[in-house]
């Protein structure tokens, strides 16, 4: 009972344990655990349209598949290299994703070949390897369900948002009948389903990735949500088709969110949209210059996101 506490206690800590005896001598016990779980060395892969990092944990070698042979026996596909036979599954099905034959063109996939928790070697089927890096990686927080091989989450370059997968963890959830929840999107579908309205919050930050973890946060408590890299964008979006509600940065290029809010409030069509002003300036002059242009409310960063939530509902529906 006490090694299973103790290996149990390892998983979640993304760790590993190997046990090796032999009789007459005695057994070697092997934990290991990562240094920090804050940054990982990673394999950054495309399957479908969704960039995903790997781990390199567990990772001991990446081959095309034409480099060896697969084969399909029964209800088991195994990848022969040389001499040696390993049992193959593909990504999409230790994340539960249903096969997309549009995304199987390429005639010889990556293969990587990763040792599982027990030691013995698996193959997984990859569509495409894209390039490995060091990640920083963040939590997923409270509002994502824990999933099987999910360390975290990684902002890329670009500001756009992988998660960060752990092989030798995924291939155990599944060996343990444990599986993701079901993925599959039909776009045909989707277009002809009538949605309910959605208020609209547009989301104005010159930096990418705040901009974009903000949008997500708001899309992901139910609203639609466009995006401005500074005020003279938003002014052209509102002008367009004004929104419910404004999140705006205080400093930005061309055009500042306390610019952008005298804009709005001198324009008849604007002059009550509300206005919540999100900046790292936490001083008391900042704060009465927004107060003397009209932002409705003014958060610092890091900003709660509980409390950023209630602000938006009081002001939708004051």
């Amino acid at each position: 009972i006490g090694m299973d506490m103790v290996y149990t206690r390892l998983l979640e800590m993304k760790g590993s344990l190997r046990l090796q005896t032999e009789a007459g001598k005695g057994c070697l016990i092997e934990l290991r655990l990562p240094v920090t779980l804050i940054s990982t060395h990673a394999l950054l892969l495309r399957m479908r349209d969704q960039i995903y990092a790997l781990s390199d944990r567990g990772i001991e070698q990446i081959l095309y598949s034409g480099a060896g042979q697969i084969q399909t026996l029964g209800n088991t596909t195994t990848y022969r290299l040389g001499n040696d036979i390993h049992e193959l599954t593909s990504l999409e099905t230790l994340l539960n994703l249903r096969q997309d034959p549009r995304h199987h063109n390429r005639s010889a996939p990556p293969v990587l070949l990763v040792r599982e928790e027990a030691g013995n070697l698996r193959a997984v089927l990859v569509q495409e390897v894209l390039d490995s890096r060091d990640l920083v990686v963040k939590n997923m927080g409270q509002y994502i369900p824990q999933l099987p091989g999910i360390i975290g989450a990684t902002i890329l370059g670009d500001g756009s948002v992988a998660p960060v997968l752990d092989l030798p963890e995924l291939l155990r959830a599944r060996t343990a009948g444990q599986r993701w929840p079901t993925m599959v999107h039909h776009p045909e579908e989707s277009a002809s389903i009538a949605t309910p309205h959605r208020q609209v919050v547009l989301a104005v930050d010159d930096s990418l990735s705040a901009r974009r973890s903000l949008a997500q946060f708001v899309r992901d408590a139910g609203f639609e949500v466009r995006t401005a890299r500074d005020g003279l964008e938003a002014i052209e979006i509102i002008n367009n088709k004004c929104p419910d509600l404004v999140l705006a940065d205080l400093e930005m290029p061309r055009m500042n969110g306390l610019e952008l809010t005298a804009h709005l409030r001198a324009n008849q069509a604007t002059h009550t949209l509300p206005v919540i002003m999100i900046t790292s300036r936490s001083t008391a002059k900042h704060r009465h210059e927004a107060e003397m242009v009209g932002v409705d409310t003014y958060l610092t960063k890091p900003f709660m996101e509980d409390e950023l939530l209630e602000q938006i509902h009081r002001l939708l529906h004051a």
